[in-house]
């Protein structure tokens, strides 16, 4: 790629990148919401007795710690960098580096058992 079409792609690889990090941070935003809506549910919730009393304290606790577990989006707080094009096609060509030794990796792993269950299956056709 030419440096052009690489500035090109870093472009708009992180056009793309911004525009799921915002919505990310409202599909956050909605949840949050509709988590406070349980809890506020849960909280005007009056137990039939007290034997429910301790389902409800479970449920405001589960509900709270939904909301910080599932609501949070500090890590999409920060902007995603925008990369010139040779940042850009080092990142690519050191992520297809990883890709393929990964893969190269796995590949190697799969027919090894393969072979190994090849021999097994062989075995037992011999004993019959």
């Amino acid at each position: 790629m030419t440096t052009a079409e690489c500035d090109l792609k870093a472009a708009a690889e992180h056009a793309t990148a911004e525009v799921q990090r915002l919505s990310r941070i409202k599909e956050l935003d909605t949840l949050r919401q509709q988590y406070q809506e349980m809890l506020t549910c849960a909280e005007q919730w009056v137990p039939p007795s007290e034997e429910h009393i301790g389902l409800k304290k479970f449920m405001v606790k589960q509900i709270t710690d939904s909301i910080n577990w599932d609501c949070d989006a500090s890590f999409y707080a920060t902007p995603i960098q925008n990369l010139t094009g040779l940042e850009w096609a080092e990142a690519a060509k050191e992520k297809a580096i990883k890709d393929i030794s990964y893969h190269k990796k796995k590949h190697a792993e799969e027919v090894e058992r393969t072979a190994q269950r090849n021999t097994w299956i062989s075995a037992l056709r011999n004993s019959l």
